[in-house]
């Protein structure tokens, strides 16, 4: 009698206990499962700004490199002015050279012409005076005399004429040279217009590159700083992610410690796959199978109702996954599925997680931990209501629509979590 008193009231201190541990775990939990969904958001805003930055340093990049074929082509303009005011330099050169020339034998000219009229001068005075002496004596000579003086004076009068044309000569070479320096001097004046307007513009574009020099270099400093941000963001989000899988863990080790299965899944040791708790259909024909909705088929996994993230029970590798969105309540999309992720663990096994709010941010190809958070509770494909389908594979496929086979081969999740489900 004693023992069975005894036995009876360490029966009721057990069950006194059981709740005060659950609410003790499931506090724990959410408390855990809140600090990891503070991270996340944490982690959307880093990647937010990383996108922001990124582009905004990719801008500035542009627009460096942009400013940099600016002073490149600046550069090429300032060469080929230069190359243009040499060549007016070279010509301004040469028409002053010939000036100088011209300026040089028109003072000979004039020296010659003064020459020709010092001798024209000289020689009329000596005429003037050999025939003021043969008039005076005219009358006293014979005639042969006087045709001599008549031959003389022709003679001189030719002389007179021969340089009265070298002084015409002259005069009219000195006037053509006149006239060509002028011109000269007039090509020369153009010349040093258009050199001046050159320098002037040479001036105009080396400001105009040194200013595209000053905004590329602010640009590549703009960039090399967004660049440094970038790196202070990447620092960041690995610390928070090497936080957070310190919080999977430990979420994993409270989670193991609420729903590890009475004995060993032929997975290994998984977790719950949701934080929401409750099993709104259970695995086989229930009730609603039996109603012909699944076309005869058993339901092959376990429903869970409610809102909140979804978890991967055991680590694996992303095998396939719904990869365009399905909305709520979106009938056939999906195969029926909605939004779903399938996962394959190192026994064999694949469990499926359908009907996300979302499509699942993990991808495929990608290892995932044990507790990762993999989805949220949704209501997308064939659902009457906000609910995770959990399943265990033995054998899944995937058939030619891109959508899990249903049925498969699965497995009664029921068998190894501690949980009552609705049949």
């Amino acid at each position: 009698m004693k023992k069975l008193v005894s036995w009876i009231i360490a029966l009721v201190a057990i069950t006194l206990l059981v709740p005060t541990i659950t609410q003790a775990s499931q506090s724990a939990i959410d408390r855990k499962n809140s600090e990891i969904q503070q991270i996340e958001r944490q982690l959307r805003a880093i990647e937010s700004r990383k996108a922001q930055t990124a582009q905004e340093k990719e801008a500035k990049e542009r627009e460096a490199a942009n400013l940099r074929s600016q002073i490149s082509n600046l550069n090429s303009e300032i060469s080929t002015l230069e190359s243009e005011l040499a060549s007016v330099s070279n010509e301004i050169t040469v028409k002053e050279q010939t000036i100088t020339e011209a300026s040089t034998s028109i003072e000979d000219l004039q020296s010659r012409l003064d020459q020709q009229k010092a001798g024209i001068q000289a020689l009329i005075r000596d005429l003037y005076m050999k025939s003021t002496f043969k008039n005076e004596i005219v009358t006293a000579v014979s005639a042969d005399n006087i045709s001599e003086v008549f031959a003389e004076v022709e003679y001189s009068n030719e002389i007179q004429a021969k340089i009265e044309q070298g002084v015409n000569d002259i005069i009219a070479h000195k006037t053509w040279l006149e006239q060509e320096k002028q011109r000269l001097s007039t090509e020369k004046a153009s010349l040093a217009s258009v050199q001046s307007e050159l320098e002037e513009k040479k001036v105009q574009i080396e400001t105009a590159k040194n200013q595209t020099e000053n905004q590329a270099y602010s640009s590549q400093v703009a960039a090399n700083q967004l660049d440094a941000s970038l790196d202070r963001l990447v620092n960041q989000e690995s610390a928070l992610r090497a936080q957070m899988s310190r919080f999977y863990a430990e979420l994993a080790s409270l989670q193991s410690a609420r729903t590890l299965s009475r004995a060993d899944s032929p997975l290994g040791q998984i977790i719950w796959p949701a934080s929401a708790r409750y099993c709104s259909q259970g695995y086989g024909m229930t009730r609603f199978a039996a109603q012909g909705w699944y076309g005869g088929q058993i339901h092959n996994g376990i429903d869970i109702a409610g809102s909140g993230p979804v978890f991967a029970v055991k680590e694996g590798t992303v095998i396939a996954k719904q990869q365009s969105f399905c909305g709520s309540s979106s009938g056939s999309c999906g195969g029926g599925w909605g939004n779903w992720v399938a996962i394959r663990h190192s026994t064999g096994h694949v469990t499926l997680y359908a009907h996300l709010a979302g499509i699942s941010p993990v991808a495929v190809g990608q290892s995932v931990f044990q507790g990762q958070t993999i989805g949220s509770i949704g209501n997308s494909g064939f659902s009457t209501g906000p609910h995770l389908h959990f399943s265990i594979y033995t054998s899944f496929g995937v058939g030619s629509s891109g959508n899990p086979s249903y049925p498969g081969v699965t497995l009664n999740p029921e068998l190894y979590y501690s949980a009552s489900c609705w049949r």
